[in-house]
C-alpha cells in the first residue's frame, strides 16, 4: 500500500526502478535458497537436511509470489529502450 502510495507523488520511471530494485533482491533471495537446496541434492550428505528443509520452503513459498509481483516489472519496461 505504501509502495503505490509513493509512486503517486514520484515519476512512473523511478517508481520502476524502485520495483525492479525490491524485486531482484527477493528474486535472488529464492534463486540462492533453491541453489543450496540443489547442492545438497548434489551432495547427498545426510546433515543438511534440517538447512535443506529450510532452503525448500524459503523457495517454494517466494516463487509463486515472485510470479505475481513479476506483472508490474513487465508492464513498466519501455519497449523502445530495451536492446
Amino acid at each position: 500500500m505504501l509502495c503505490l502510495l509513493g509512486g503517486l507523488f514520484t515519476t512512473g520511471a523511478a517508481f520502476g526502478f524502485a520495483w525492479l530494485l525490491a524485486f531482484v533482491f527477493y528474486y535472488s533471495l529464492a534463486l540462492g535458497a533453491l541453489f543450496l537446496v540443489m547442492i545438497h541434492h548434489l551432495t547427498d550428505a545426510g546433515w543438511s537436511v534440517g538447512i535443506r528443509r529450510f532452503n525448500e520452503h524459503i523457495a517454494s513459498l517466494l516463487f509463486p509470489w515472485l510470479a505475481i509481483l513479476f506483472l508490474p516489472v513487465g508492464l513498466l519496461v519501455n519497449p523502445f529502450t530495451c536492446g
